[in-house]
């Protein structure tokens, strides 16, 4: 909080000491972040928010930082644009490489507590595909879980592209007969 304080009264000093339409532009953005510091906190961009006010702050005093060092907006209406757009940017970057919260107590599940469920299906998909004769096995290995093109996965294998593409369709069938609980 010292921090996006002090960033403030910076900018303060240089809406003092500024151009006339740099002070004017700065001016509309400074009234924005203390306002952003506060919406941030809990708004909801697809279904993740802010979990910290710290994070929050960090995204007001890194866009304030940019607006000092490299402003050159000429009018109020595109000071508004910017700030926002600058926000909505690093609140994104942020949530990027957010981590989900455990809740120490244990009174909650953490996020994501099906993934033991997930993880046995996965496994369970893995044996299925495992249980396949030779050709099917290789084939579905190559296309559907690491994504290679049906011309290297039918020389991979050898055959034919057609054939490789109708042995994947009867290996699929079989999956779907193996992996039916699932469905």
């Amino acid at each position: 909080m010292k921090t996006f304080l002090g960033v403030l009264l910076a900018l303060a000093f240089v809406l003092k000491v500024g151009s006339g339409r740099r002070a004017r532009c700065l001016k509309v953005v400074a009234t924005l972040s203390h306002e952003a510091a506060r919406k941030l906190v809990g708004r909801k961009l697809g279904s993740k928010g802010l979990r910290h006010v710290e994070d929050a702050e960090a995204i007001v005093v890194e866009t304030l930082a940019t607006a000092e060092f490299k402003f050159t907006l000429q009018t109020e209406a595109q000071a508004k644009g910017w700030w926002n757009t600058c926000i909505y940017h690093k609140v994104i970057d942020l949530l990027r490489t957010d981590q989900p919260v455990i809740d120490p107590t244990g009174d909650k599940a953490p996020v994501g507590a099906d993934v033991t469920n997930r993880l046995g299906a996965a496994l369970d998909v893995l044996e299925a595909v495992e249980s396949l004769p030779w050709p099917k096995r290789e084939i579905v290995k190559l296309r559907d879980l690491m994504g290679i093109k049906w011309d290297a996965v039918a020389a991979a294998v050898g055959l034919p592209q057609t054939t490789a593409f109708i042995l994947r369709e009867q290996a699929l069938v079989q999956l779907g007969l193996k992996l039916a609980v699932y469905a």
